[in-house]
């Protein structure tokens, strides 16, 4: 084929996670019961392909501007081409689709940590038998990140036809 083998046009994924938590179960004076909970969880992925370079893959196909758009877009920056027919209506080979791409990716993660407590057990009697309470308290964290090749950016668009977003982000919650 055009990309020489399976493995040349490839999308290539790894993902590995993991999820480690441990706890505490047990009384206190009898009546009152006592839990507690730590974990920690993350998942990674790492994703690589290739893409056209969008000025590689413009000057094989398109070759260079010959002009500007007439009298009605003068002015407008759209830029006319007289492309190669040859290279339009022929397959690539697999040499010139290595030069026409390259290799890039992302490298992502998300991450979970937890913790949390309870109590509970009789408060006070009461003539129809003892009130009971519980309390529970937790605190969370959350993140993750998006980092694809800056290649792929919005504001780089150095790939034809392929684009991503990045991004980060953290949060706590404490509930109770």
């Amino acid at each position: 084929g055009e990309t020489g083998s399976i493995d040349d046009g490839a999308t290539r994924f790894r993902e590995s996670s993991y999820e480690v938590g441990t706890g505490l179960r047990g009384t206190l004076a009898e009546n009152y019961t006592y839990e507690a909970y730590i974990s920690n969880a993350r998942y990674e992925s790492r994703e690589r392909q290739r893409y056209f370079v969008t000025e590689d893959i413009e000057d094989y196909f398109l070759g260079q501007p010959i002009g500007e758009a007439g009298d009605f877009l003068e002015g407008s920056g759209v830029l006319i081409y007289q492309p190669n027919m040859d290279r339009l209506n022929s397959p690539l080979t697999p040499a010139v689709y290595r030069s026409l791409t390259e290799v890039a990716g992302s490298k992502n993660f998300s991450q979970l940590q937890t913790v949390n407590a309870s109590l509970s057990g009789p408060a006070f009697n009461l003539p129809a038998g003892p009130a009971k309470f519980a309390v529970v308290i937790e605190a969370v964290r959350q993140k993750y990140e998006l980092r694809p090749d800056e290649g792929l950016l919005p504001e780089q668009s150095r790939y034809w036809g392929a684009g991503s977003t990045g991004g980060k982000g953290k949060r706590d919650r404490y509930a109770a």
